[in-house]
């Protein structure tokens, strides 16, 4: 999975998340996303976007893309881009991958006991 960050030219600390698979082509979805270069009709909404600041690479689970927007963004401009793919504006005072996925698998490993807790419990009260 491949996570690319677009910053958002009317505010500049803040970005358009974009999810995709292995080998996404970042700068040619920059072009649809702002109607340039070959699609100027893309079909996409037109987001006022910049550039293309950060691309994180890795192979955790799809779960990630939305600890990124609820866990580890500072903050949130409403907006109607987010969905499956996108997550919009939201903003990131650092650029820590190494932190963030470190973070994200000691939070899914919290989640994990505590719903092994959760159902071993459940499952002693039903035996008995």
């Amino acid at each position: 999975m491949e996570i690319v960050f677009y910053k958002s030219k009317e505010h500049p600390d803040y970005y358009l998340l974009y999810r995709s698979g292995n080998n996404c082509q970042p700068e040619r979805m920059f072009q649809k996303l702002t109607h340039t270069g070959d699609f100027p009709d893309s079909g996409y909404f037109f987001i006022d976007i910049t550039e293309v600041s950060f691309i994180l690479k890795t192979d955790v689970n799809e779960k990630f893309f939305d600890y990124l927007a609820e866990k580890v963004a500072t903050n949130h401009i409403p907006n109607e881009y987010d969905g499956r793919n996108y997550h919009a504006w939201y903003e990131f005072k650092n650029f820590e991958p190494e932190k963030w996925l470190n973070d994200f698998a000691a939070y899914e490993n919290r989640r994990r006991e505590e719903f092994l807790k959760a159902n071993n419990i459940s499952l002693q009260t039903s035996l008995f």
